[in-house]
């Protein structure tokens, strides 16, 4: 895939009814950090979160509306739970969950650059990054934007991320970012951002990094976008007004951002807990205990 050939919170009050025509229906994981288990710091009776409930719910959704959008925004396959398979069992599991797009953050290396294109070369959805470039070839890592179509509309989702500002201090950043430029966000989308509405009727930004970064993003380029969908940060934080709608989601899956865009500009955003009564998709339990026994 790699190379650039190759209970719910609230957030916005607008309601709209479920489908309709020219409506997108986007579903949002944001620093699920290779979690597949329930969360670990939560009392069992209360726990949410787990890759298996998460295509319960995903499921369920796409029952609801089949033109359904499902996407990442970032930081999702290196963790405590991934780094026996290097971040395969994510792979594995976003590739049955039928992932529309993800994007890749500064985040998903920390095994090296090497080491996540091997892991991404199984990847059977759209890796997205307009400005994480290759040094030793001037290429970027992964498609800019990929083009999917709902509702007889076509929709561009396009993915960046922010370098981290201690990369030149901190050792451990430097080596995990080894061979890899990161392009300043402004300059990239001004590149394909431009591109990308040509293809498509509404363009979503998959964004990865700080509150500056995000705000810098939606002052230049708020009027071209349909959507800022957001990781790195907690959705609590995020701008509730304005324009484009901003929707979060909760690290480790523990809740997922829900966003639907009707054809006339309104947008209705909240939060969807992982529940701890949302049974465990079989499914996907037998796909990851027959991962984990190839491992």
């Amino acid at each position: 895939m790699c190379g650039f050939g190759s209970a719910a919170v609230l957030v916005a009050a607008t309601l709209l009814s479920a489908g309709g025509a020219g409506s997108v229906t986007i579903l949002l994981s944001a620093d699920t950090e290779g979690q597949v288990k329930s969360c670990q710091t939560c009392s069992i009776q209360t726990a949410p979160g787990g890759m298996a409930r998460r295509a319960t719910l995903v499921g369920e959704r796409r029952k609801n509306d089949p033109s359904l959008f499902l996407v990442d925004a970032g930081n999702a396959f290196l963790g405590a739970d991934s780094m026996a398979s290097s971040g395969g069992v994510i792979v594995a599991a976003y590739n049955a969950l039928n992932y529309d797009a993800v994007n890749l953050s500064y985040r998903d290396f920390r095994l090296g650059k090497a080491q996540t294109l091997k892991m991404l070369r199984d990847a059977r959805f759209g890796v997205v990054s307009c400005n994480l470039v290759d040094d030793s070839t001037g290429q970027l890592i992964a498609r800019p934007y990929v083009v999917r179509q709902a509702s007889g509309e076509r929709v561009a989702i396009i993915g960046v991320t922010e370098q981290p500002e201690a990369r030149d201090v901190l050792p451990h950043l430097r080596q995990q970012l080894a061979g890899i430029r990161v392009q300043p966000p402004l300059e990239a989308l001004s590149a394909w951002l431009p591109k990308a509405r040509r293809e498509a009727g509404r363009v979503v930004l998959l964004y990865y990094g700080s509150a500056v970064g995000l705000d810098a993003v939606r002052q230049k380029f708020g009027g071209d976008l349909a959507a800022v969908l957001v990781g790195g940060m907690p959705s609590e934080v995020l701008p509730r007004d304005g324009r484009p709608p901003i929707v979060g989601a909760a690290e480790h899956g523990r809740r997922l951002g829900e966003l639907r865009l009707s054809a006339d500009g309104r947008s209705d955003a909240r939060q969807v807990e992982v529940d701890p009564s949302l049974r465990n998709d079989p499914g996907m339990e037998s796909s990851l205990k027959a991962y984990g026994k190839r491992r």
